[in-house]
């Protein structure tokens, strides 16, 4: 039963701001808005903005690996080694279609989840490996892989529809993505039109938020639990 103290929340800041993400290094709270990156100390009251380096501002995801911080801003991932006062991109050479929606740290490895596939890096984002075999894909490209977990030995994307109109609507496939984190080989669950975004992982069950894609005009938004998946891997 909770209590009135659990169920008391307390308004800390960036009220004007849309928090894409958030992420904690020692006793530093960070925030990843859509005009950048913000940090908060222990005990603080007050906000720090912290934009040096950073040429885009609007940040989708926010992530550690050991020592350093990454944020993912549309085509271009940064880090820092110093709490966000000055930040360095690191995946120079992606195009700039490309967006860095979700990432995921696993270990030392850092995951990316793209508009385009999956790429991983060992070594703080000095060299990167695309990593799309079994993704599902057609003329419309790939689909968005905006969220990401760990669950023991795998790893769970979500992979949302992506659309382009020429002439005729084609769509990408949505789903779920699983791969083992030994060979980042993707196997596909179809959800035949529905978005399974986010995606989380709670005493050896799956969850997803679902949503519905396009017609039927009817909309659905719920949460889908499954616990036959990671057994049966």
């Amino acid at each position: 039963m909770r209590t009135k103290s659990q169920d008391k929340w307390e308004r800390i800041g960036l009220k004007e701001k849309q928090v894409s993400s958030l992420a904690v290094i020692d006793n530093t709270l960070i925030a990843g808005t859509d005009s950048g990156v913000f940090l908060l100390k222990r005990n603080d009251s007050t906000w720090v903005e912290q934009q040096i380096g950073l040429l885009n501002r609007e940040i989708y995801s926010l992530v550690v690996v050991d020592n350093f911080l990454f944020a993912s801003a549309h085509s271009i991932i940064y880090r820092t080694d110093d709490v966000g006062k000055n930040w360095i991109r690191v995946n120079d050479g992606w195009s700039e279609y490309i967006r860095a929606y979700s990432m995921l740290a696993v270990g030392k490895m850092l995951v990316v989840g793209t508009c385009c596939g999956v790429f991983l890096s060992d070594d703080y984002g000095a060299n990167w490996i695309e990593r799309r075999d079994g993704i599902p894909h057609n003329d419309a490209g790939f689909p968005s892989i905006r969220s990401m977990t760990q669950a023991d030995a795998f790893i769970l994307a979500s992979a949302n529809s992506s659309c382009i109109i020429n002439g005729d609507m084609k769509c990408t496939k949505s789903g779920l993505l699983l791969s083992n984190l030994n060979s980042i080989n993707w196997d596909f669950i179809d959800f035949n039109g529905l978005v399974p975004s986010p995606v989380a992982v709670y005493d050896g069950k799956i969850l997803v938020g679902i949503t519905r894609v396009g017609p039927p005009v009817d909309q659905i938004n719920e949460v889908w639990m499954n616990e036959s998946i990671l057994k049966a891997h």
